[in-house]
């Protein structure tokens, strides 16, 4: 403030003979000096916030101002032209937001007082942080095109695809698309990571990057199977006079229902064979999924396998859907887009026995997985080496007879669970067990709701987990350190859990937590 004294004291000295001139002895008496003009603010500060295109500026103001104007420039420094935003403004500071990201603008702030002139422009300028505006709903992901979506008042005009920081795919978004939020993107290639843009004109005001859904797998050999045909003399056929690693794409009709059991046998019995060498992909239709019944008391994977992997399919049974006692050494074990249910009977993956069956990663992705466990946990992965189990962007519910979600006592390098919304779940038992050398355990944006178990066995693990954006309802009665417990049960947290409906109450959206497919 002294500045403004001085400044007082001086333009009071330079007065003409009205004004004693004993006056500019007292400096103290400057402030209450009737100026003409409106002293101009001082000490600006623009601060560009980080998260999104905004920037807050702040000033000393002084005493002879009634309210200040203040003015962004989009690339002005001149500030000749038209300001982009401007404000009447009470105190010292505002915020500018709804700016265009990674970009610079110029801010002028000057005082105004009734019956003086305004003071002059205080002025500074300021790069606002990267913009990010554009999503794309869960349920926008396809095979070959994808939606873009953005809030409807931020303006967009044009778009670009890259694919390995090449632009694969640009062009202009139309006047409707621009005013609905909401543009397809199409032509694209299944399975496959790319990175879009949206810009106006050329500022880029969102990017994201997000992979497209699964298309049919490019395999050494097809099989496009009937209904009638008995899957096991197809894959035998098929596997005969075969030596080392080869790969198969089993095309499964849309809509049809597939019994899997051994050959001559009709009864649910004996066991269902992947031949050794044979890398296998069963693939189905996303919109009307043709349905797998383990029309026996389980499949096994003895031998070498680089891929297993099950895309697009419902999955059912009544005892195991693998159990796995036999030496195998399979690369990958893969669900996608998959609906499992009925293992009941004993539980949906379970290894043992001495020989040391050996994967690499086990990977569950935006799956249904319900009314499996029994006997055992719902992944029981005793007696087995596994270098990872990833359970991601899927739902666990009903699951009220299986013990722990995993159990391991072996080699379990890594336990990831992110995107997962778990309902009535494990029973006396802890939510994991893992007792693993060099293990790793994630667990992050995970819902754990309603256990099936009364009980407080917490969960154990050889490594302390990382655990992120994770909640339990109150009615979750089992401890996982490093989770937020809520003060609603699940009936409150979900529109109708026991119907299966796990939508998000939108009073809890903002946790960004559990199976994506159920937040709007």
């Amino acid at each position: 403030m002294k500045k403004f004294i001085y400044s007082a004291f001086a333009l009071l000295c330079l007065i003409g003979s009205g004004v004693a001139m004993t006056s500019c002895s007292d400096v103290d008496g400057v402030k209450d000096v009737d100026l003409p003009r409106v002293l101009m603010p001082y000490d600006l500060s623009a601060v560009a916030d980080q998260m999104e295109p905004a920037i807050t500026v702040s000033w000393e103001g002084t005493s002879n101002a009634q309210y200040y104007v203040i003015e962004a420039f989009l690339d002005d420094p001149d500030f000749e032209g038209t300001p982009v935003a401007s404000a009447e403004v009470q105190g010292t500071e505002y915020t500018f937001t709804d700016l265009l990201g990674e970009t610079m603008y110029n801010i002028r702030v000057k005082g105004v007082a009734e019956g003086k002139e305004d003071s002059k422009w205080a002025t500074i300028n300021r790069a606002t942080a990267p913009e990010q505006i554009l999503s794309i709903p869960y349920n926008s992901i396809n095979e070959t095109y994808v939606e873009l979506t953005w809030p409807t008042r931020k303006e967009v005009n044009a778009y670009k695809v890259l694919l390995d920081g090449v632009v694969v795919k640009s062009g202009a978004i139309d006047a409707r698309a621009a005013a609905e939020g909401s543009f397809i993107v199409d032509g694209l290639t299944g399975g496959t990571k790319y990175t879009f843009e949206v810009y106006l004109n050329d500022k880029r005001r969102g990017y994201i990057d997000e992979t497209t859904e699964i298309g049919a797998p490019v395999c050494d050999y097809t099989i496009n199977l009937a209904t009638t045909d008995n899957i096991q003399t197809k894959l035998n056929e098929m596997a005969e006079g075969k030596t080392g690693s080869y790969s198969v794409a089993v095309m499964l009709q849309a809509g049809q229902t597939y019994n899997f059991y051994k050959v001559g046998d009709s009864t649910p019995k004996d066991v269902f064979t992947i031949p050794d060498g044979m890398s296998v992909t069963f693939y189905g239709d996303k919109d009307n999924a043709p349905t797998i019944i383990i029309d026996c008391t389980q499949m096994k994977v003895d031998g070498n396998h680089d891929v297993i992997a099950f895309q697009k399919v419902n999955l059912k049974g009544a005892k195991y859907f693998l159990n796995q006692s036999g030496a195998c050494d399979v690369g990958k074990l893969e669900f996608t887009l998959c609906t499992i249910s009925g293992f009941t009977g004993n539980t949906f993956i379970r290894t043992q026995g001495s020989n040391n069956p050996t994967f690499g990663t086990i990977e569950v992705n935006k799956c249904l997985i319900s009314d499996c466990g029994g006997n055992y946990d719902i992944f029981d992965l005793r007696n087995a080496t596994v270098g990872t189990l990833s359970i991601k962007n899927s739902t666990l519910f009903n699951c009220a007879g299986s013990k722990s979600i995993v159990q391991s006592n072996k080699v379990l390098k890594n336990f990831i669970m992110d995107g997962v919304t778990v309902y009535n779940c494990v029973k006396n038992q802890p939510t994991y067990k893992l007792s693993s050398t060099g293990e790793k355990v994630t667990i992050k944006n995970v819902i754990f709701a309603k256990s099936a178990d009364t009980g407080t066995n917490a969960s154990t693990a050889a490594a302390t987990p990382v655990v992120n954006n994770t909640y339990l309802t109150s009615d979750w009665l089992l401890p996982i350190t490093g989770a937020s417990v809520l003060e609603v049960g699940a009936a409150d947290l979900f529109a109708d859990p026991e119907s299966g409906d796990f939508t998000v109450n939108e009073d809890y959206t903002s946790l960004g937590a559990g199976d994506p497919r159920w937040l709007p």
